[in-house]
């Protein structure tokens, strides 16, 4: 089984991105079967670089790593909704307001990570977890 784990390069006021971190220390783990990845905080080359990754290691399983301040738990996230609508540039300067990600598509995507299975795990080690709506609509949602 191949797990494809990405994070974040640092972004805004992230100057140290904790997802980008815990990809790099995973990847050091000669043990786990992982393709890991940090994605560039830049809508169109986080865009093709996550399918690049998919189509090129074909993994059974994508977990994306993000990170958002104000959040005091992990969080797992149910669904992307199919839009752009940060108030945050990306990197490269480019600021998404109320843009769709993909027109004709559907307005949002559940996950088919088992999530239930997940929150119970980190729950049960003692890790504050809770579930999460939707996934923002900045880089995290836009990978998703």
């Amino acid at each position: 089984m191949t797990i494809l784990l990405t994070g974040f390069e640092p972004f805004g006021k992230v100057k140290d991105n904790p997802s980008q971190r815990i990809v790099e220390y995973l990847a050091q783990q000669d043990d786990l079967p992982l393709v890991t990845a940090t994605l560039p905080v830049a809508y169109a080359e986080a865009a093709e670089h996550i399918i690049d990754l998919i189509e090129t290691h074909n993994p059974q399983a994508v977990l994306m790593l993000g990170v958002a301040q104000s959040r005091d738990a992990i969080c797992i996230e149910r669904i992307a909704i199919n839009i752009n609508d940060a108030r945050l540039a990306d990197n490269e300067g480019n600021m998404l307001r109320g843009q769709q990600i993909i027109s004709d598509a559907p307005v949002g995507y559940w996950s088919t990570l088992p999530i239930d299975s997940m929150y119970d795990v980190l729950d049960k080690i003692g890790i504050n977890v809770k579930y999460s709506n939707h996934a923002g609509a900045y880089l995290c949602n836009h990978v998703f």
